[in-house]
């Protein structure tokens, strides 16, 4: 099991949308190892729910139509991020699979992030879940983090904003340009393949990836306090790359508000489609 590492008391006090939505993650992957993922993720999903396979698909819906897998689905929060209004939140953290026919075989490695929306009934229920996976354990010892906003909010229009300057960034110089130029300090990026690239220095030693143009948003939100919003977009291999061929991809990224009225990045996880 991978072990919940929680800091201290008065930070669940000072933050208690994060706590929340940390207490409901760690729940459900608790609920996963007790019984099975397909009847954990069942729980947890909202209606409206998204999940990222080979793109985009309907969460519930798609679990639905597929038994348990045969492994053990294990996880926690490493760190967790809410909005002032208390509504909407991200967690992300390792996860781990093992094989429930196979022990001797490897287990399976990677980083899990979810947007939680709060439900009318006041239950936390995952909105939009995707990751990365990568060869060996990390932060698998990383004290759990709660943060929430805490600049005011910014408004719609910044949001778009940020989100179109990002993609015509992408466009002219590359996914890797526009990450320099919005990432917050503490900005965490995740690609397949690689263990999390945490802050503005591990950004800089990234490799240059994927880039994309013609980005198209899939899914986006913004919270009632105008301090967080995200977007699902789906991009095309970028033109001036001349390598058409290239697959498709999805990204989430997930803005806070900064103290200037605009957003910068808190978070971009990148899902490469698979070629058809």
């Amino acid at each position: 099991m991978i072990s919940a590492l929680f800091p201290f008391a008065a930070s669940a006090a000072e933050y208690p949308a994060a706590a929340q939505v940390a207490a409901a993650e760690s729940a459900f992957a608790a609920h996963s190892v007790a019984t099975d993922m397909r009847e954990a993720f069942l729980t947890a999903f909202a209606e409206d729910s998204t999940l990222l396979r080979s793109g985009p698909v309907p969460g519930r819906e798609t679990i639905q139509k597929n038994p348990a897998p045969p492994i053990e689905l294990n996880w926690r929060p490493a760190f967790v991020y809410a909005a002032a209004s208390g509504e909407i939140g991200y967690s992300t953290g390792p996860w781990r699979i093992t094989s429930k026919t196979d022990p001797a075989a490897p287990p399976k490695f990677g980083q899990f992030v979810s947007i939680w929306k709060r439900q009318a009934d006041g239950v936390w229920k995952v909105f939009i879940d995707l990751g990365i996976s990568h060869p060996g354990p990390s932060l698998a010892d990383a004290w759990l983090m709660l943060s929430q906003a805490t600049q005011a909010g910014a408004d719609e229009a910044a949001a778009k904003n940020a989100e179109k300057a990002f993609s015509e960034i992408s466009e002219k110089s590359g996914y890797l340009e526009a990450l320099k130029r919005f990432s917050a300090k503490d900005t965490r990026v995740y690609r397949d393949g690689h263990a999390p690239f945490l802050g503005h220095d591990a950004i800089r030693k990234m490799p240059d990836g994927y880039a994309g143009s013609g980005q198209e948003i899939v899914s986006s939100g913004l919270s009632r306090a105008g301090d967080m919003a995200f977007a699902l977009v789906r991009i095309a291999p970028r033109k001036a790359d001349g390598n058409l061929d290239k697959p498709a991809a999805h990204a989430l990224r997930i803005w806070k508000a900064a103290s200037n009225g605009k957003f910068e990045l808190m978070l971009d996880v990148l899902n490469e489609m698979p070629r058809q």
